[in-house]
């Protein structure tokens, strides 16, 4: 998972937190409804402004919403290294299988 689609992923899931729908959080940011999506798929970056928007409106540091960005990097860090140790084993297996 790459970092802005980290980004995106902790921003829907703190709008999903706060109760929100997508197209009322869109407005309250003074973003469109679409743009909003993108960001919230990885697919645009958020700039540091529209970051600090969020910030204010849900009434979390800035500081504490790049805290849980790293987070879920990490989180996922830690399955994709868990799915390729797990994948590699189970592929040892069937190779010893087949054989």
């Amino acid at each position: 998972m790459s970092l802005d689609k980290s980004i995106g992923a902790t921003l829907k899931r703190l709008r999903l937190l706060y109760g929100d729908s997508a197209k009322n959080f869109a407005k309250e940011l003074n973003i469109s409804a679409s743009y909003l999506s993108e960001i919230e798929n990885g697919k645009k970056d958020p700039s540091l402004g529209l970051l600090n928007k969020y910030s204010q409106f849900l009434g979390i540091k800035l500081s504490s919403i790049m805290m849980m960005v790293e987070d879920d990097n990490r989180t996922e860090n830690k399955k994709n290294m868990s799915t390729k140790i797990v994948g590699s084993t189970m592929q040892l297996i069937l190779d010893k299988m087949t054989r």
